[in-house]
């Protein structure tokens, strides 16, 4: 399987060693995931008498067929308030390069599955972080074109999830999801579902806070930062949908 991971589709080679049609569909959904996967398999075949730790994770995906994915690194801030001063200096320079500092959200990672054609196009954070705020919208409208249409029933969808995610945010002082991302599932395969299949999700913890934690600095009122992501994303939608006009050059 040869794959190109940023702007391109996912290639079928005639020296794959597996036909593509017959990878099992947790792996046809993205190879670079079995690539890795199998790199850190091996690795740990190597250290067979040594003890590991893991976290359980919840595969998001699980009950999708052909998963498209997006996903937003969310807010101005991506760096926790126990960061070194050379991380936060860090952070800051990809914030101002990039679509964070202006409506405080960026494209950290997408993969959209082509209906027609029945293979990925993904993109990785180097890509979001080269996009100026058009080319952010942009990458958002070619996320709901599945080859055939645009999916705008996912987008209404999509955008009543962020008016009620705003809503619970603004009724959530002292908490702050530095660093956090917000990722975007839908079913790409439209025949696979009756009913559109689509989940709206918070994920990425490792540097939020919240006042209930003493030993953290206690921060007053809810996220700005994040809220005027969440709000960019819904004037994106309703731009996208014909309702407001709001992308900035």
């Amino acid at each position: 399987m040869k794959l190109k991971r940023s702007n391109t589709d996912l290639d079928r080679s005639e020296h794959s060693e597996v036909q593509f049609q017959y990878l099992s569909k947790m792996y046809c959904q993205n190879p670079w995931a079995k690539q890795c996967q199998a790199s850190q398999l091996a690795k740990m075949r190597l250290l067979r008498s040594q003890k590991h730790r893991f976290l359980l994770l919840e595969n998001l995906t699980h009950c999708y067929h052909y998963p498209s994915v997006l996903d937003l690194k969310m807010g101005t801030r991506h760096y926790g308030d126990d960061a070194s001063e050379h991380k936060r200096r860090r952070q800051k320079a990809k914030s101002l390069e990039s679509t964070s500092s202006t409506i405080a959200v960026r494209l950290g990672g997408m993969q959209v599955f082509d209906q027609k054609t029945k293979t990925y196009t993904c993109y990785d954070k180097y890509y979001g972080r080269a996009l100026s705020v058009r080319g952010f919208e942009e990458s958002i409208v070619q996320f709901f074109n599945n080859g055939i249409a645009i999916r705008t029933d996912l987008i209404k969808l999509v955008k009543e999830r962020l008016e009620e995610l705003n809503r619970v945010i603004s009724d959530s002082p002292g908490y702050r999801f530095y660093s956090s991302s917000l990722l975007i599932i839908y079913e790409g395969d439209a025949y696979a579902n009756q009913s559109p299949l689509i989940d709206v999700r918070m994920i990425d913890f490792g540097h939020s806070t919240c006042r209930n934690f003493e030993e953290d600095p206690q921060h007053v009122g809810p996220d700005g930062g994040y809220l005027q992501g969440v709000n960019s994303l819904i004037q994106i939608m309703r731009h996208i949908l014909g309702e407001k006009c709001c992308c900035q050059t």
